[in-house]
């Protein structure tokens, strides 16, 4: 029996990957304002970038939100290395800005586009 792994609504598990989303934004956001652990947000931000994106396939827009803001920190925390991840991420963006029926999705996409384009600075260009 599976008394520790009950099977979890689609709605559940959204509301699921949306904390923990939430959660992955406090994580990296501290860890990324101190020089002593910067590092370690940077060692692993290829695995949770992957992560994030694979959200952006598959969920509701409310884990969108809070996979758009946890890429904001990650943007913040890697600064002009993000711009590696712009090729796969830019099509998401583009959706987000489009998205005028989920405004919300709409409007923070707005503001991650300002913080990626304050971390890649002119290597954003080519994406304007």
């Amino acid at each position: 029996s599976r008394i520790f792994d009950p099977p979890l609504g689609k709605e559940k598990q959204g509301e699921l990957q949306a904390l923990l989303c939430a959660v992955l934004q406090v994580i990296i956001q501290k860890l990324s304002n101190c020089d002593e652990t910067r590092h370690i947000v940077l060692q692993v931000a290829d695995q949770i970038m992957v992560l994030f994106l694979k959200i952006l396939t598959c969920c509701s827009s409310t884990v969108h939100e809070e996979a758009m803001f946890s890429m904001r920190a990650l943007a913040y925390a890697t600064g002009s290395d993000f711009g590696k991840y712009m090729p796969e991420f830019y099509k998401y963006l583009e959706m987000g800005l489009q998205n005028f029926e989920e405004y919300q999705v709409c409007s923070i996409t707005v503001g991650v586009v300002g913080d990626i384009c304050r971390a890649l600075d002119d290597k954003i260009l080519p994406y304007c």
